[in-house]
This record gives C-alpha cells, sequence and structure tokens, in this order.
C-alpha cells in the first residue's frame, strides 16, 4: 500500500521537541498539549516565525525529536513517502534523519525559506490511490488521495477541524492509523472517495 506520511506532529514529535526546547530555555513548564498556534506564542509569548524556524532546523531539535509509538512498525511493508514543508536547513537535516534511520522511505518535500513556499503545495503530489496521513486538514483537503486520515493525537487544534461533508477519518493513535490500514488493504475496493 502506498502511504504519504507527514513529518511534524504525525510521524516525529516534532511540538514535543519544540516545548521541551523552551522550557530549558526561557524556565517555562509548557506541555505539547498547551500548543494552540504554528508560531507557539502559546507556549512563549514573543516568538517569531524565524524562531521557530531556527529551532526546527537546529541542533537541539534533531538531538531531541522523537518518534510517535509504533510508527515505523505500523507503517514497515508498506511503500512510504514522507512529506513535509520547512526550510531549506530543516529539509536538509529530515532528509539525513530518515537516512541515517533506514526506513527505506521516498521523501517529498517543500521549501518555506522565510515563510514563502517554494511553489508547491502537498496537492501538487500525485497521491492517486494513496493514504494521506496528516496532522493538518488544510494538508489534507485538496490532494488526490483516495484515502485521508487526520492524526489528531487526542488534540483539537483549530487546523484540525474537518469540513462537513469532508472524507477524512479522524484518528488519535498510530494504533488507530494501523486498524483503518488493515481495513483498506483487506478491502482494495474500498475509496474515500466515492
Amino acid at each position: 500500500m502506498k502511504i504519504f506520511v507527514d513529518f511534524d506532529d504525525t510521524f516525529a514529535m516534532s511540538s514535543v521537541t519544540v516545548v521541551q526546547y523552551l522550557n530549558e530555555k526561557y524556565g517555562l513548564n509548557k506541555a505539547a498539549s498547551d500548543v494552540h498556534d504554528w508560531c507557539y506564542r502559546s507556549i512563549y509569548r514573543h516568538m517569531t516565525p524565524k524562531m521557530v524556524e531556527d529551532i526546527y532546523a537546529g541542533d537541539y531539535f534533531w538531538e531531541n525529536v522523537g518518534l510517535f509509538h509504533d510508527a515505523v512498525d505500523i507503517l514497515r511493508g508498506h511503500e512510504v513517502t514522507v512529506c513535509s514543508c520547512g526550510c531549506s536547513e530543516n529539509l536538509r537535516r529530515k532528509a539525513q534523519f530518515l537516512s541515517e534511520g533506514n526506513f527505506g522511505y521516498d521523501m517529498a518535500f517543500i521549501n518555506t525559506e522565510g515563510g514563502k513556499k517554494s511553489g508547491k503545495d502537498k496537492c501538487e503530489f500525485d497521491m492517486a490511490g494513496a493514504v494521506q496521513i496528516d496532522d493538518r486538514v488544510d494538508s489534507l483537503l485538496y490532494t488526490n488521495a483516495a484515502v485521508k486520515i487526520l492524526f489528531k493525537n487526542g488534540n483539537s487544534h483549530t487546523w484540525q477541524k474537518v469540513p462537513s461533508g469532508a472524507n477524512i477519518y479522524v484518528v488519535d493513535t498510530w494504533e488507530e492509523i494501523k486498524e483503518l490500514l488493515r481495513w483498506f488493504n483487506d478491502n482494495p475496493d474500498f475509496s474515500a472517495d466515492r
């Protein structure tokens, strides 16, 4: 089965790592569940997009980021493409991380250097017949993936609100993703685009 999976906060626990960094740097006592915005101002009010970009590209992030429990095992045996956005250095380090992890995944990246996209969005990747897993509804809505799975991880962020009528499966755990993948594998004629 072909699967497109988002990196940050879907495959990797990126926000957990960013919050841990901000706690240590600024003497805070916050948790990833306190994140309510992309720029992490809900954690540290002086955050800027440049600061976020620097954290995601920095040594602390890459020395401490962990993966969601069971994600690698659940994806094993599937044809996986990790798709993600980030600045040049962040994308270089993601590629290095994935390569050093010997996961065998393909990569499809979108450069957002300085807050500007390189002209691509996830909807431009050909996901026909594939499963897409992401933590953002806007990254799922306009792709041509046959099955779209929103990974909420127990959150109810504004960027996770599914519009009425959208063919998106909502899950909170990788175990739920495993069950959906098993079901779609056992029912190959089914498509969420029915």
